[in-house]
């Protein structure tokens, strides 16, 4: 548990209370920088401080960069051990037929705006969190494992947590109804690393991943790739054995043509495979490193 626990390569940030009553979020332990590509795990402190009649699953949001990607949401303490699981927009909640059934991200998004490259996504409990001794104190501690995606900048993450009754309507704080919710402040991170995407300003009509540019090449050769609707691409590269070298591009990217440069400085000479995969369209093709 995070209580009395000795923090050394993680900020702790305290979080604000906004609001208080059944889950009130005590402290969260985040890194301050994270490299592209690398994987952070989060920790929260959740404190559980009113008793329900009818217990119901918990719910965590978390307001995160479109291009990463959350690994795992592991809770424990007084409530689990167990995980969280995705909860898509379009799939009830595990309190059916209660205020909210679909959409927590869309709620999420329309009372606190992601922003830019930005997207709130939450996930639920399959156990109650629930305090069943009004004279004990509870606590849930959360760890959320994730993947930082390929784009540089500063970011301030945000986090939500709740129980499937809640009701975003109704104001009464504290009252008998037991429907509370805690969210945090934005907790800043500054990602480096990414590799740069430039945009050619040209309209996309189709898929398509050109031929690079020279080929061969020593040491650096620039791909080009076209989409023609918004969407997450990777772009990586492999040498002959099918071993990953490279993650070029793995991010939310608008439409159009773009540009990215492969630097192959700490690379053997030989064939490299370049591969481009987005929803609905993969290819690989070929180049020569030559030194």
């Amino acid at each position: 548990m995070l209580r009395g626990k000795t923090i050394t390569f993680l900020a702790i940030v305290a979080l604000s209370i906004l609001l208080s009553g059944c889950f009130i979020i005590l402290i969260v332990v985040q890194p301050g920088a994270a490299m592209v590509g690398e994987a952070i795990v989060v920790e929260i402190e959740v404190q559980l401080t009113d008793e329900d009649a009818n217990p119901k699953c918990g719910l965590v949001g978390i307001m995160l960069p479109i291009s990463w990607v959350v690994d795992s949401v592991y809770f424990t303490g007084d409530v689990g051990p167990d995980y969280c699981i995705f909860l898509p927009p379009d799939v009830e909640d595990c309190d059916v037929g209660g205020q909210i059934d679909f959409g927590w991200a869309d709620s999420l998004e329309v009372r606190w705006p992601s922003g830019p490259d930005m997207e709130w996504r939450v996930y639920q409990s399959t156990q109650s969190w629930n305090k069943p001794d009004p004279l004990v104190e509870w606590f849930v501690d959360l760890f959320i494992k994730m993947t930082v995606g390929n784009q540089n900048g500063n970011f301030n993450l945000r986090y939500f947590v709740t129980n499937a009754g809640l009701d975003f309507s109704d104001p009464a704080v504290g009252s008998s109804t037991g429907l509370y919710y805690d969210i945090s402040e934005g907790i800043p991170i500054t990602v480096t690393g990414a590799t740069a995407v430039e945009d050619e300003g040209i309209i996309a009509t189709e898929y398509n991943l050109m031929q690079n540019y020279p080929n061969p090449f020593n040491p650096s050769t620039t791909i080009t790739f076209s989409i023609p609707e918004s969407g997450n691409v990777k772009l990586t590269v492999f040498n002959s054995l099918g071993e990953e070298v490279a993650t070029l591009v793995d991010e939310y990217v608008s439409a159009g043509v773009k540009m990215v440069t492969f630097e192959a400085v700490n690379n053997f000479s030989g064939v490299y495979y370049y591969r481009m995969e987005t929803s609905t369209f993969v290819v690989t093709k070929k180049m020569i490193l030559l030194k």
